[in-house]
């Protein structure tokens, strides 16, 4: 009941641990953002509802990130987006494409190292549920919400619809805080000698 603990705030998709415990994720907002055609070497977008998309591929190959209209952000925020996922022509399960959806601050992956992403793999015709969740930069502005294409050197063709599209801003469930010290001990090999070997993961103390 000692053992000194430490809480962690959380950083991008890491956790917080805090000593009030493991919580429940809330749902602070629903973040209204617009789908609109996109269109690119070896790929086109277009919306067939207000959440839903069709992205076809028509030997597609490399990678690519096609941006949606950005949306303003609170810096230090926690940001989600789901969606669904089905492959509707094209592709078997070992195709080395993957696409999916993320969010990325809207200076761009180069200058702040800042996005999250989730993919499904091309071949996969039953309805997925895939979602990833992004912190905000202490400076933070602005996000896109980005379509992920993940390719090898061989073009890819084939067809894959999304649905239920959501992006909200969450708290995320807090873990209990975790333990200080990390231990392992071992005997020799005439069982005289103890070793004890101990980690101390505080960063000041």
């Amino acid at each position: 009941a000692n053992e000194p603990h430490i809480e962690f705030e959380g950083v991008g998709r890491v956790q917080p641990c805090r000593k009030d415990g493991p919580a429940a994720e809330r749902i602070l907002e629903t973040i209204p953002f617009a789908l609109t055609p996109l269109q690119g070497k070896g790929f086109s977008i277009q919306p067939t509802g207000k959440d839903s998309l069709e992205l076809k591929l028509d030997g597609f190959s490399g990678e690519a990130y096609p941006e949606f209209a950005r949306f303003d952000v609170a810096p230090g925020a926690t940001c989600r987006i789901s969606f669904e996922l089905r492959t509707t022509a094209g592709g078997v399960p070992s195709t080395r494409l993957r696409a999916g959806m993320g969010l990325c601050d809207d200076r761009g992956w180069a200058a702040t190292k800042s996005a999250c992403g989730a993919e499904g793999a091309l071949g996969n015709v039953e309805w997925t549920r895939h979602s990833c969740e992004m912190r905000t930069l202490p400076d933070a502005k602005g996000i896109w919400p980005v379509v992920r294409l993940l390719a090898g050197t061989d073009p890819v063709s084939g067809a894959m619809e999304f649905r239920n599209i959501a992006i909200q801003r969450v708290e995320p469930a807090a873990l209990g805080a975790y333990s200080a010290l990390t231990a392992c001990s071992s005997l020799s090999a005439d069982g005289g000698t103890l070793y004890l070997i101990v980690f101390n993961k505080h960063h000041a103390e």
